[in-house]
């Protein structure tokens, strides 16, 4: 902080001692320049075009050096002589300056006194400048500028010290408050943030302060010797119409600031009202008649959003430079940019809100999304996530889903079941009642499916060679569909060869003269996994037998 207020002060100074406050035009001849010596203004004197205002104070200026460091001259010796343009200021033999009719006109006293109140003051000048260079006056100086050095010094590491403390002050009064409300990760992280803002602006005031003090320090040090005081003064000059017209710009702000806060706090307060009403709708603590709780967190959102914009374009005519042509032209150039790039976001987030009020699915649903199968991971403003059954992570736009079609198989399990089919080819020489049995004993021996509803069969066609054969049945769990389904087409081949029913596949032109089945005894052959013991797998004989 030391450093940063230390390189602004000394710019600050630059700047000024580099500025030249005393610059009047060569050509302007009516132009009045001051002759500035040891950083005081002794007088103003005109100009005319051959010898400009300007040049004719530094010309003095240069004269009364040469008389300061002429030891041998003494400044009451400086005498007035008459002339037909006006008056000579003369030291010794050299002519120090004219005294024109000019001159005494601008000043409104007649010339002869114009010269002599010159005269008395340049003398003094001239004497005050040695006493000033004298080594009593430069020991008094360093003594002045080495006590106001230490005063600095102290002020700095007082601010340094209370920087620190402060800071700390800050952090254990949060970690106390956030360790009292218990809160979760992201809000910690959030008050971390908040934190550290609040640190950035505290430490920035703490700048300004040295950087006022470093200003003060160094006109205060300068303006102790002669040499540097000229610096200091127009140090001075330069940054007093600054500082000036700053006040005057913070007077003027005072009232649109004070509208600005009240719109503010307004807003804070209304935003807290909001997650209020919400919270409690979305934990049902507080109810409406047909506001669905699922509906609590997307309408907090866009009606904080739509506050924060309403409340953003009331305070827009209150900030400070508002008015100005590159503020507005900043922001016609964000407000462009946000347009171009948001189109997609802009439609995304649109379809979020209806997927939000609509709730086609919700978090844990297994749906499908045009050629997206899986189970729904999280839904947010912009995408939805989801995960399908060979544990991929698709993201899917809000805008995708709500152009195309949406199965959600979660919502028909809760309102009695997937139905989960399976499609055999059997010949006309098979009675269909025999089956329809061998089907539904299928689905019967298969674990997963519902009882209630009870699954059925369709007969879907009646092939030329084959009639097709379609097994319903309704599962419980989404999430193992394809394991069932897989479960189910083994029970149709173990129910079938148990009763001796050779399906349609591949298809024929005529029998086989021995029969396409697999016997109890093979269902077991390598690689497939032995028996159990004791198990009833293909025990059951025809129902012709039995």
């Amino acid at each position: 902080m030391c450093r940063s207020a230390l390189l602004v002060a000394l710019l600050l100074l630059t700047s000024a001692a580099r500025a030249e406050p005393f610059d009047f035009p060569p050509h302007e001849a009516d132009a009045r320049a001051p002759v500035v010596l040891d950083g005081h203004e002794l007088l103003r004197v005109g100009g005319v075009s051959a010898l400009p205002a300007g040049r004719r104070a530094a010309a003095i200026r240069l004269q009364l050096e040469q008389l300061i460091e002429d030891e041998s001259f003494d400044p009451e010796t400086l005498h007035l002589r008459e002339t037909q343009l006006g008056w000579q200021l003369i030291a010794g033999e050299k002519v120090v300056m004219h005294v024109t009719d000019a001159d005494a006109q601008a000043e409104g006293v007649s010339t002869r006194v114009l010269a002599e109140v010159t005269r008395s003051g340049l003398a003094r000048a001239i004497q005050q400048a040695r006493d000033e260079r004298t080594p009593e006056a430069l020991r008094a100086g360093f003594v002045q500028s080495l006590v106001a050095t230490l005063l600095l010094l102290l002020l700095l590491l007082t601010e340094v010290w209370s920087s620190r403390r402060l800071d700390a002050r800050m952090e254990r009064l949060v970690a106390v408050k956030l360790e009292r409300l218990q809160v979760d990760p992201f809000r910690r992280e959030t008050a971390d943030r908040l934190l550290g803002a609040l640190k950035t602006l505290v430490h920035g005031l703490w700048v300004i302060v040295g950087v006022v003090a470093l200003v003060f320090w160094m006109k205060w040090v300068l303006g102790r010797f002669a040499v540097t005081r000229e610096v200091a003064f127009g140090a001075q000059r330069w940054l007093a119409p600054w500082f000036e017209r700053l006040g005057e710009s913070l007077v003027k702000a005072i009232p649109k600031l004070m509208v600005l806060v009240l719109i503010v706090w307004a807003t804070v307060l209304a935003l807290r009202w909001l997650t209020v009403l919400f919270r409690g709708l979305g934990s049902q603590t507080i109810r409406l008649n047909g506001f669905d709780p699922d509906w609590a967190a997307p309408t907090m959102k866009l009606l904080r959003m739509g506050l924060v914009a309403f409340a953003v374009v009331m305070a827009y005519p209150f900030i400070p430079g508002s008015e100005t042509a590159a503020f507005k032209g900043i922001s016609i150039f964000v407000g462009v940019v946000f347009s171009l790039s948001s189109t997609t976001a802009v439609t995304n987030v649109i379809a979020g809100y209806m997927l939000a009020y609509r709730r086609p699915f919700k978090p844990g649903d297994v749906v499908r999304i045009k050629e997206v199968l899986g189970e729904v991971i999280e839904v947010r403003l912009l995408v939805t996530r989801v995960r399908t059954p060979k544990n991929e992570e698709v993201i899917v736009p809000n805008s995708m889903i709500l152009d195309g079609e949406v199965t959600n198989y979660s919502a028909l399990c809760r309102s009695g079941g997937v139905v989960l089919t399976a499609t055999v080819g059997l010949g006309y020489d098979v009675p269909w009642r025999q089956v329809e049995a061998m089907l539904l004993e299928a689905a019967s021996q298969t674990p997963g499916f519902l009882r209630t509803p009870e699954p059925y069969v369709l007969q879907r066609e009646l092939g030329e060679i084959a009639i097709l054969y379609e097994l319903n049945a309704p599962a419980a769990d989404p999430r193992r569909m394809d394991e069932l389904r897989t479960a189910l087409h083994r029970s149709i081949q173990d129910v079938f060869n148990r009763y001796g029913v050779q399906m349609m596949t591949p298809h024929y032109v005529a029998d086989p003269p021995e029969p396409k089945l697999v016997p109890p005894e093979r269902w077991h052959l390598p690689p497939a996994p032995p028996a159990k013991v004791g198990a009833q797998e293909g025990t059951t004989a025809p129902r012709e037998q039995q």
